[in-house]
């Protein structure tokens, strides 16, 4: 099912609870971030009761990363979502090496976008508990998004 429809393209990074890979739709050519959880899941409901799976469908912001879909498949869980052209510590090595450093207007617009998103993942009864420049997503120049929900814990009461 899932080799299927996808093609991996490269590793693009590997984590506690699953590997995340660069992968290519086979239909449509189109690019994806595809995360391959490594815990199992023994059903649909295992899978939607889980803490990173609900935050990603249910949190939709400008500034985080979209989850376009959520799919099972031998008791194997992935979760496909958008791809962004890096993370925010990469751009930050790059802007080094090349001695463009951010300006004050630049930091104030990244930090805005994270504080934004931040409230709303709050307001929606979540904690991300993993913020760092690695799970900020950078799309163009100036898009911040939050990516990486591994660590989110459910906060509603």
């Amino acid at each position: 099912m899932i080799a299927d429809r996808f093609k991996i393209v490269k590793v693009l990074g590997k984590g506690s609870f699953g590997v995340v890979y660069l992968v290519s739709e086979e239909l449509t050519q189109k690019k994806f971030a595809l995360k391959a959880f490594k815990r199992k899941f023994q059903s649909w409901e295992a899978a939607m009761r889980n803490p990173e799976v609900k935050a990603m469908i249910g949190l939709r912001h400008p500034n985080i990363v979209e989850c376009t879909e959520v799919l099972r498949h031998d008791d194997a869980l992935y979760v496909v979502f958008e791809l962004l052209d890096m993370d925010l510590y990469r751009m930050m090595q790059m802007r080094k090496l090349n001695d463009d450093p951010f300006s004050h207007e630049e930091i104030r617009h990244i930090v805005k976008q994270i504080a934004t998103a931040l409230d709303y993942i709050h307001s929606n009864g979540f904690f991300h508990r993993d913020i760092k420049p690695e799970n900020i997503l950078i799309s163009g120049k100036t898009t911040a998004k939050i990516g990486d929900f591994g660590l989110i814990k459910e906060i509603r009461f």
